[in-house]
């Protein structure tokens, strides 16, 4: 929803919330006197009963997920602020145009869309914690990953060089952080860019596939087709 500068608004949860800032930049002030200040790809986690005044900052978009939860335990609001933005970003805009639409079976969509925020939080941040707790050997190959997925072809022995590993050790401590491979890793960062090119509506099949850095049409179809369900130009051409 879009969202616009005014005046400071009393709140207070009726539901927990996972808030998607796109664009967007606001203030948050609870009663307990704590500030957050939330930017452009944030997450914000907002618990059920929290009361606060938030203040627009930077006009822009927020796509949220309302939840319960079956136990009543204590949780504390906070700010994400994830590596795979355009990953996360397609999950806020599914449960978004699911809530919108309400086709058959709408909730099961909107609770899928809800665990994969969650999960991939999850992934994010363990990745971050396991470096921090002594694998931080695989931060140059994150690093480099991040930076270089869509323009150039990553070979495992340059990602492997770069940690001072052999390239059969880095694949199975990649594995184990992760959960998934290298190749699988930077393919999903890759369909993600895609997906967010096709949905502009600017590009090409031929150019997003360019652009997230795949060389071969027919490969990037296949495993376009592999993450997402349909072609390229079928997930280019439907409504949102």
């Amino acid at each position: 929803m879009p969202a616009n500068k005014k005046s400071p608004s009393k709140m207070k949860r009726t539901y927990h919330v996972f808030i998607f800032f796109h664009g967007c930049e606001k203030t948050y002030k609870f009663k307990n006197g704590k500030t957050l200040h939330t930017k452009n790809n944030d997450i914000l986690f907002l618990p059920k009963g929290d009361e606060y005044t938030v203040t627009c900052t930077q006009l822009g978009e927020t796509y949220s997920i309302n939840f319960e939860l079956y136990e009543d335990i204590p949780l504390s609001h906070f700010v994400f602020r994830p590596k795979n933005t355009a990953a996360f970003f397609e999950y806020f805009k599914a449960a978004e145009s699911a809530w919108r639409k309400k086709y058959t079976g709408y909730e099961m969509r909107l609770k899928a869309e809800a665990y994969n925020v969650i999960c991939n939080m999850i992934k994010e941040y363990e990745m971050d914690y396991v470096g921090k707790n002594g694998n931080d050997r695989l931060k140059p190959a994150f690093d480099y990953i991040h930076n270089n997925y869509n323009k150039n072809t990553i070979s495992m022995n340059t990602l492997a060089s770069l940690c001072g590993m052999s390239e059969v050790y880095f694949r199975k401590i990649f594995t184990n952080v992760t959960g998934t491979t290298p190749l699988k890793y930077i393919n999903s960062l890759k369909i993600a860019s895609a997906k967010e090119l096709l949905l502009s509506k600017s590009c090409t099949v031929a150019k997003a596939a360019e652009l997230s850095g795949f060389k071969c049409d027919s490969y990037f179809s296949r495993e376009f087709k592999k993450h997402t369900g349909m072609s390229p130009m079928e997930y280019k051409n439907r409504t949102e």
